[in-house]
Order: C-alpha cells, then structure tokens, then sequence
C-alpha cells in the first residue's frame, strides 16, 4: 500500500514540476522534413478499436476537427481508400497524422490524467541490405496534465494540430 501511494505521489510530483517538457510556446518551427508535403491521412487512437469513445474521448469529433484544420491550413486530407491506394506507389508526398488522446481518472477527485499526442510519420527508406521501407515519426508533440475540464482535452489536440500547421505553412511557403 506504501508503494502504491509513493508511486501516485511521485507521478503527480513529475506531471506538475514537468510542465515545460511538454508544453512548448507555440511557434512556426523549421522542420524540412514537412517541406513538399501535399496529403495527410488522420488516425485518432490507432492501437484502440476504431470509432470507439475512450474513456471521455469522442474519437470521431476530434478527427473531424483535427481534418478541418488541416483543411483549413491548406493541406489536402485524404480518405482511407485514397491513402492505401497512395502509399503503394514509391515518392508520392503524403504523411500519416496519428492523433493519440487518452484521459485516466484520479481516484477519488473529479480530475482525469490527460495525455495527448499529435505525431506525423512520413514513409522511410532504410539505406542497406535489404531495403527496410518503414512509417518513422518526423514531427510530434506532446501534452500531459491533469483537468477536470473534458473540453480542455480537446483544446490540447486543437492546439497541437495548429502548431502543425503552423510548422508546415512555414516550411511550404508558397
């Protein structure tokens, strides 16, 4: 039991004394690897069955926010369909947006542990023998904290997806 709590008071002493980790000011960074980029395909949770709520988490209304941003941010967002059919063919730019948001309720409080992650991967080749072809994160961030607030869950991926897009108009100035 003494372990148990110890444990609990050390990951809520690293959650609040880690703050700036995670929470990065938000800037258009140069990141060359989102340069020529022209399709995206979003995927919300990825390791949970598909179009479930997780535990507070409406996954098909933070993909469709997550598209629209995109959208809006002047990046063309592809359909599953077109997304398997463009993957197969070899240098065709178009990235696989992953969007992980996960809430874990605090025991005895109102208050939910969040943990949010917007990653983009881009198709790779592995330069030997034998050609290794893999999906390698270049672009990600991160949020970790605790609310009460399920709305603010939601503000979190809106504001990661909008860094993105800040980082991609920055790199594809036209």
């Amino acid at each position: 039991m003494n372990l148990r709590r110890t444990l609990s008071v050390a990951a809520l002493v690293f959650l609040f004394l880690t703050p700036h980790l995670f929470n990065q000011p938000a800037r258009a960074q140069s990141n060359p690897s989102l340069g020529g980029l022209t399709s995206m395909f979003v995927r919300v949770n990825p390791e949970e069955p598909s179009g479930e709520q997780t535990a507070g988490v409406d996954e098909k209304q933070v993909k469709s926010d997550t598209e629209r941003q995109l959208a809006e941010g002047g990046i063309k967002v592809l359909s599953e369909q077109e997304f398997a059919r463009l993957q197969r063919s070899r240098g065709y730019p178009l990235a696989l947006v992953d969007v992980v948001s996960k809430l874990f309720p605090v025991k005895g409080t109102d208050s939910r542990i969040y943990f949010v992650d917007v990653k983009v991967r881009q198709l790779v080749f592995l330069s030997r023998k034998p050609v290794v072809r893999l999906w390698a994160a270049t672009w990600e961030m991160r949020d970790i904290g605790i609310t009460a607030d399920m709305d603010l869950v939601r503000e979190k991926v809106r504001d990661a997806v909008s860094q993105l897009v800040s980082d991609y108009q920055a790199e594809n100035q036209r």
